[in-house]
């Protein structure tokens, strides 16, 4: 009687283990998301050539704003990072391609053409839109050289970074149009845009 149980028991793990090899075999691989971003930093059409070193290492921010401020990144002291914008002592830096961060430009040193042209306005005026519909974020203002960095939902507000930068908006024709780099509203997220899709 002993041996007849031991045998249903050891005959149940069987298939239970074939049912979940069977169920991890199907089921699919998932996606890494969001991808992982290891291209190399580089200027983007539309910057000034300017670079920015941080000399301590520092927590880069959501926006310029210090009050309003959320953490978004450890920025790491000795790398040397793009420049975007430049606004009230605090510098836009470019750690990744489409990702970017407010530091303190007090805590590092300016290098490429900050150093020869006249810097940016330390106080410029804001400029603010909204996305319309089908608005799509690129890492180049060119949709053959660039990517889809995000879509955004009509309506979202975003902060006008630079522009405008003539480049392709459709792949089937030769159609060129304005581009504009832009940041939405308290994220990190750093892209271009093409003119038809914003309402200023």
């Amino acid at each position: 009687m002993h041996r007849f149980r031991l045998l249903r028991f050891v005959s149940g793990l069987a298939i239970l283990s074939l049912i979940i090899s069977g169920a991890v075999a199907a089921a699919p691989a998932h996606a890494q998301f969001p991808p992982t971003d290891n291209a190399n930093l580089v200027q983007t059409p539309g910057y000034i050539d300017c670079y920015f070193t941080p000399t301590t290492t520092m927590i880069g921010y959501n926006t310029f704003n210090a009050v309003n401020a959320s953490f978004r990144a450890v920025v790491r002291a000795g790398v040397t990072y793009p420049v975007a914008a430049v606004n009230a002592g605090r510098v836009l830096i470019q750690i990744r391609v489409s990702v970017s961060v407010w530091v303190n430009g007090s805590l590092g040193t300016f290098s490429g053409g900050c150093l020869t042209q006249a810097p940016p306005d330390p106080h410029p005026t804001t400029i603010t839109a909204l996305v319309t519909v089908n608005a799509r974020l690129w890492t180049a203002p060119n949709v053959h050289q660039g990517q889809v960095i995000v879509s955004l939902q009509a309506g979202t507000a975003v902060t006008v970074l630079r522009g405008p930068v003539s480049g392709p908006i459709q792949f089937s024709t030769g159609a060129v149009g304005d581009w504009y780099l832009v940041r939405p509203f308290d994220t990190e997220i750093l892209g271009w845009i093409w003119v038809g899709r914003l309402q200023f």
